[in-house]
């Protein structure tokens, strides 16, 4: 081959590498262009899609894409002005948008809002938009994931940066007269490649890993539509799309029920009188957003029931919501479960719920003022009395204040929070990291710094007025915990010995008004009171001693004292030999669908043993 033809294959060679790069490039420039700002589209929306939520509020969904790698960009708790659709009726946009769900029901006139994949919005005049005969169509962006777009527009950069330099090499060889020149030119290129190479592998490992997520994990983000009701506190949005997620365990979505709640629609059977009720109330482990509706406890209880316990024709419904003990529960019944006309109340007990009965403890633990909650409570009433205190309308004006932020580390948190509710990869990342070094994560992220923020609220606490001495007794964080404190050796403080006494008053109230209505209660005690995640002590410099049990043993007692029967689900396990870490998830102490099996199993043994349950 002639030294011409060499040289002429060289150089098609070269011009086809940048002819390669430059169309890769270009590629890439575009897939980070739709990741950052997205294309337009239109959806007309056809009646028969419309569904009525409550007052003048209607939803219909949102339909993005395929596979998660297309999608919207809905409202959150942390970004509720994200989205940018717009709702238009008979060519006019409604507005404003961005409402709050319960604003949409009860005030209507066009407010709307993009949350999840499904819009709540309202005719401009609050008339049925099924039936008005006006025409309405969504108009909004879809996008690429922003992670794809980023690392598309980095690794477009780099690709650029190379063409570039493989046009200008011909230009700079011709100037760099000599060898020496040349050499330092191939140095810097040689090293500039190097460089090239190892931030593609590097990006390329990174694509590969974040790829893999998705197509493994069907959301990053939660969706956790919630609406504040007078006398009630928080339920979820009715009919909204429920997303809940640890990052490592459990991806899982449910839709809400009319009524609130994650659970099936409440059916014609439930106030059937041939058939017996049996009302579950409980906070999130009655809620149960980390399993499906099929798997979770009380759904399992009804289908063993039909094989074990069949001529007692039992039908289940379950009211739960997060952070929520027996006195938030109160309404649960009175307001929700009354009219279906139960037979049988279930209350499921978790550990953390005897805080949750008191407005003082929850508010170390949610930042409240104790003396505007936005859950109905319990107060003292003179010397010896007990007395409801509803919520408190104003809830959010009277919140505590949080931790300050630390300057030096805004940059890195803000970093940090883009990467963690963009790149999946990322995100099971930092659910391990959190898990495995808290102090580390703390300090990237003040959100994830429980003992500091508590501390932080118990602080502010005290110099509420007439709250000054509310947490004597309490040294924490040099102390047990607000849910561990219940196990404390010798006499507990004052504020924990009221949450006991709001803790009864509770199941006082519920058992009463079930008997209004002829329902009978049982309970039921979850693993949490018993299983050795409660043996655990947190890191602190004197924490006092704890005695295995000691609220388990306090409940029971309360619980016998008032003749109502129960049944221990760890001490089900134990005789069935199911191991305690089955029961819940790895990274979780919430039940798995085995937990929730153990727990409709315990249940259909109580009800064996209390043969005058569900009898006609």
């Amino acid at each position: 081959m002639s030294p011409k033809s060499g040289s002429d294959a060289g150089t098609k060679g070269r011009m086809s590498l940048r002819i390669a790069i430059f169309s890769v490039a270009t590629f890439l420039s575009l897939v980070g262009w739709c990741g950052i700002h997205g294309w337009s589209r239109r959806l007309d929306i056809v009646a028969n899609k419309v569904i009525p939520v409550s007052g003048h509020s209607y939803c219909v969904d949102v339909a993005p894409g395929a596979f998660g790698w297309i999608d919207t960009r809905w409202d959150t708790e942390t970004q509720p002005n994200r989205s940018p659709l717009v709702v238009i009726e008979n060519g006019t946009a409604l507005g404003p948008a961005h409402s709050f769900h319960s604003e949409i029901a009860a005030t209507g006139k066009g407010r709307f809002s993009h949350w999840g994949k499904v819009v709540y919005f309202s005719a401009s005049d609050n008339t049925d938009p099924r039936q008005n005969r006006r025409s309405y169509r969504l108009e909004y962006r879809l996008f690429l994931p922003r992670t794809a777009g980023l690392v598309a527009l980095v690794s477009a950069g780099i690709l650029w940066a190379i063409l570039l330099g493989l046009l200008l090499r011909p230009l700079v060889v011709r100037l760099a007269g000599s060898a020496r020149a040349r050499s330092i030119w191939g140095n810097v290129t040689g090293a500039l490649q190097g460089a090239v190479i190892t931030a593609v592998a590097t990006l390329l490992f990174l694509g590969l890993g974040e790829g893999w997520m998705r197509l493994r994990r069907p959301f990053l983000t939660p969706l956790w539509p919630s609406q504040p009701i007078p006398l009630v506190g928080f339920t979820f949005t009715p009919h909204s799309l429920v997303r809940w997620t640890n990052q490592l365990d459990y991806w899982n979505e449910g839709l809400v029920n009319s009524l609130g709640f994650l659970d099936r629609e409440p059916s014609a059977d439930l106030t059937n009188s041939a058939n017996c009720n049996v009302t579950f109330l409980g906070d999130s482990f009655v809620e149960a957003a980390q399993v499906p509706i099929e798997q979770k406890s009380h759904v399992l209880f009804e289908t063993m029931a039909q094989n074990q316990l069949p001529d007692r024709s039992i039908r289940s419904q379950a009211f739960g919501y997060s952070g929520t003990g027996q006195v938030n529960q109160v309404p649960f019944y009175t307001v929700f479960a009354r009219p279906l006309h139960p037979r049988v109340v279930v209350l499921v007990f978790a550990s953390n719920d005897l805080a949750n009965n008191s407005s003082l403890l929850e508010g170390v633990r949610n930042g409240w003022d104790p003396t505007h909650a936005p859950r109905p409570f319990a107060r003292r009433s003179g010397e010896s009395g007990i007395e409801r205190l509803p919520p408190a309308d104003d809830w959010a004006d009277h919140l505590l204040k949080p931790l300050p932020k630390r300057p030096e580390l805004a940059w890195w948190s803000s970093l940090h929070i883009a990467a963690r509710d963009h790149s999946y990869l990322y995100s099971w990342a930092w659910a391990n990291a959190k898990l495995k070094y808290p102090a580390v994560a703390a300090r990237i992220d003040p959100t994830s710094d429980v003992t500091g923020i508590q501390a932080n609220n118990k602080a502010q606490i005290g110099r509420i007025a007439g709250l000054e001495h509310a947490l004597d007794g309490w040294a924490y964080p040099n102390d047990l915990d607000l849910d561990l404190m219940f196990d404390a050796k010798g006499p507990l403080p004052p504020a924990f010995e009221d949450a006991w006494t709001y803790t009864a008053f509770g199941i006082d109230t519920i058992r009463a008004e079930a008997a209004k209505d002829g329902a009978s209660v049982v309970a039921l005690i979850s693993t949490t009171f018993a299983n050795e995640l409660s043996t655990k002590e947190p890191a602190s410099e004197k924490p006092r001693p704890r005695v295995y049990h000691t609220a388990f043993d306090r409940l029971i007692r309360l619980l016998r004292d008032r003749q109502i029967p129960y049944v221990d689900q760890q001490t089900y396990i134990d005789e069935h030999g199911i191991k305690s870490e089955d029961i819940r998830f790895a990274h979780d102490g919430h039940w798995s669908s085995i937990g929730h099996q153990a727990a409709a199993g315990a249940l259909i043994e109580l009800f064996k043993k209390n043969p005058a349950l569900c009898r006609p």
